[in-house]
């Protein structure tokens, strides 16, 4: 007989669900849902088996229900869930064939979304070995309401030799393809921005050139339009209450900046300053910077209930031109390193709200008599748009 406060659980939880953020289960103390029935049958949610290579994972999953439905692993009554279906809620979970996850590892958040969304009872993770035509596999089988490994018939491995070869033995140009398109950003943000070149000639030390008077934008753009950013994110729905993470993403991101800066020669600041009679020349300084850049981040994120605090740390090679009111300007190739921190918080599956301050070095950006500076910061305020499903169609793209 199943407890009224357990139905009613898993009744607040489905609506909660389709509602708000997803974290919201956890708080309301649903992180693992009993089951509405006893489980005499099976619904089985499998995970992409590691591969670079999509159609490579696809087809060892195919290969093992196969092969357990032959040798009647799987009761009559046993259901398994759709690969396309499982695949679309994998995608906001952080799980995929070339980020695998095993059952094992489920955190508390992955198995109440599979049994909300699933009504799953196994998870089942799937380690394979492919030598010499021959195809080993060993499945890990968990059983989501427990959280407790299944050592039943599920669990046995299965040896395959007539596994056809070309799905393992993937062509460089195929690999080079696919290994791009990992780098494809799934999500874009877009907000409100400030940026700033300091001159080093006027930093405010004792040994400055000049005094700096003004800084103003004197760009025509509006800051929202500047501001732009393409990263490849975690969803936060693939972590428990409080969680952390660490990986290296790519991060493509486009500077653009119309800086104009009043600076008075120091020596004569100073003497204004003693004596207000004293008269001090100044000068304006316009600067126009354009870059285009993609840096290879190492990502450290800890995840709460309110939203993740991340840091970032990584090396950039990109393009950048610049101009000036000195008639000089220059195009080329750089290097640079990124440091950043921010705040990210999802409103629902795909719109989150971001903050981050960053500062972008460079090996010698500008430099000249009246400016130096190879460095800029930025601090942007914005909502990113979560799309993952781009990535599986650049995939396509590339290797049509």
């Amino acid at each position: 007989m199943v407890w009224r406060k357990e139905q009613a659980c898993h009744k607040i939880l489905q609506l909660v669900f389709s509602l708000l953020p997803f974290h919201a289960l956890l708080l309301l103390g649903c992180q693992t849902l009993p089951p509405l029935d006893p489980i005499a049958c099976k619904t089985i949610v499998i995970l992409p088996p590691e591969s670079i290579d999509e159609r490579t994972s696809d087809y060892v999953i195919q290969l093992w229900i196969k092969a357990a439905r032959d040798r009647k692993y799987f009761k009559s009554c046993d259901k398994i869930v759709s690969s396309d279906h499982a695949k679309n809620v994998f995608t906001f979970l952080n799980i995929s064939h070339a980020d695998p996850v095993e059952a094992s590892e489920l955190s508390a958040n992955m198995r109440s979304v599979f049994q909300v969304q699933f009504k799953g009872t196994h998870a089942v993770s799937l380690d394979y070995s492919y030598n010499f035509g021959k195809l080993t596999i060993k499945p890990l089988v968990l059983n989501i309401i427990s959280n407790k490994p299944d050592r039943g018939l599920l669990h046995k491995h299965v040896v395959m030799r007539e596994a056809e070869s070309e799905y393992f033995e993937i062509p460089f140009s195929r690999w080079l393809k696919l290994s791009l398109a990992q780098l494809v950003p799934t999500s874009v943000v877009g907000g409100f921005s400030e940026q700033d070149f300091e001159n080093e000639y006027a930093s405010g030390g004792d040994d400055d050139i000049y005094h700096e008077l003004s800084s103003e934008n004197a760009s025509s753009i509006p800051p929202v339009l500047s501001s732009f950013r393409f990263e490849k994110i975690l969803h936060r729905k693939g972590f428990n209450l409080f969680d952390v993470s660490f990986r290296f993403v790519p991060y493509f991101n486009f500077r653009f900046t119309n800086q104009l800066n009043t600076y008075a020669p120091k020596s004569e600041w100073d003497a204004h300053q003693t004596d207000p009679t004293i008269p001090f020349t100044s000068f304006d300084y316009n600067l126009k910077f354009y870059a285009s850049v993609l840096n290879i981040l190492g990502d450290l994120a800890f995840y709460t209930p309110i939203g993740s605090l991340f840091f970032s740390l990584g090396p950039g090679l990109g393009i950048y031109h610049y101009e000036d009111s000195l008639n000089e300007n220059y195009t080329g190739p750089m290097l640079s390193l990124l440091t950043r921190i921010g705040y990210r918080a999802f409103f629902n599956d795909r719109w989150y709200f971001q903050f981050i301050a960053e500062n972008q070095s460079y090996n010698g950006a500008i430099e000249n008599e009246s400016f130096k500076s190879s460095s800029d910061s930025y601090a942007i305020l914005g909502i990113g748009f979560f799309y993952p499903e781009i990535q599986r169609a650049a995939t396509r793209s590339l290797l049509e």
